[in-house]
């Protein structure tokens, strides 16, 4: 497990990722109004993927050196993950937000906490906290709320 962040930087962190992710339904949900989906989504990739190019050259060293060591079980997750987390997850993130409210769809996108801890604990071991968990019925319910 990697340095702990001090909790300041964490929230800082932490609520600079949800504003940028919180932005890109609206933006999306406009587009869906004009553009078909299937464009919208093509559109976006090639953007992420020249952007992780751009970001790959500029750690090209570091990605080098590790790059011998990545185990083919490693190498089955990160496609199992990226696959599942980036690819089919934003497609059908796009066919739910074309049809539905973008904070609806978003609130419910964001209750992955619920999966997260589940299978941190279970896969990897984490140690959950009761306050954790209550933590996460908490947006859970806050959800269940924007979605009523």
């Amino acid at each position: 497990m990697g340095a702990r962040w001090p909790t300041s930087s964490l929230i800082i962190g932490g609520l600079t990722v949800a504003a940028l992710w919180g932005l890109a339904p609206v933006v999306q949900k406009a587009l869906l109004v004009h553009l078909p989906r299937q464009t919208i989504f093509a559109l976006s990739t090639l953007v992420y993927a020249t952007s992780a190019v751009i970001y790959c050259c500029f750690h090209r060293q570091v990605i080098l050196q590790s790059l011998p060591e990545v185990t083919g079980h490693q190498a089955t997750l990160i496609i199992l993950a990226a696959f599942l987390g980036s690819f089919a997850a934003n497609l059908l993130f796009l066919e739910v937000l074309k049809d539905n409210p973008s904070y609806v769809v978003t609130a419910l996108a964001f209750t992955s906490p619920i999966f997260t801890v589940a299978l941190a604990a279970s896969l990897l071991g984490e140690k959950i906290k009761w306050t954790n968990v209550f933590g996460i019925l908490l947006v859970v319910c806050g959800a269940v709320l924007v979605v009523l």
